[in-house]
């Protein structure tokens, strides 16, 4: 987490539109669904530090499922599959974290959840729609 505000609050330093792959909720997520009997100390910590991070004022969540994601992780070679495999994977893991995300957008947090399970073009299009559209109500 500190990682992420460090990082966040650089980045915000120097440019106005930040793209980033990771950041504050994936961080929250993880470790939600890594052992949900952590999610009340997870929000302690949070509420702690939540004054000294820069939100992102949009955010896309690429949703592949379950099974897709999974499924490209089996493909994956060297560091980037030790990597993922760290992560839980079962499926009340996967479940947990998209849970998480729909539960922010609830509380009126800016996520928009895409079906990821498509070719990269496809993602990639999908992606550009929603941050054109975000961008078109932000300016």
């Amino acid at each position: 987490l500190s990682g992420s505000i460090e990082q966040g609050n650089r980045i915000a330093q120097i440019s106005k539109n930040i793209v980033m792959d990771r950041f504050v909720w994936s961080t929250l997520a993880i470790h939600i669904k890594t052992d949900l009997s952590r999610t009340q100390q997870v929000f302690e910590i949070f509420d702690l530090v939540a004054e000294d991070i820069y939100f992102p004022d949009f955010t896309i969540v690429l949703h592949p499922g379950y099974k897709e994601t999974r499924n490209r992780i089996s493909k994956k070679t060297g560091l980037a599959k030790k990597l993922d495999e760290f992560a839980p994977g079962d499926e009340e893991s996967y479940d947990r974290e998209i849970d998480f995300f729909e539960w922010l957008k609830k509380q009126g947090v800016p996520i928009v959840i895409i079906d990821a399970s498509g070719t990269k073009e496809r993602v990639f299009e999908l992606a550009r729609a929603e941050i054109e559209r975000f961008g078109g109500k932000n300016g």
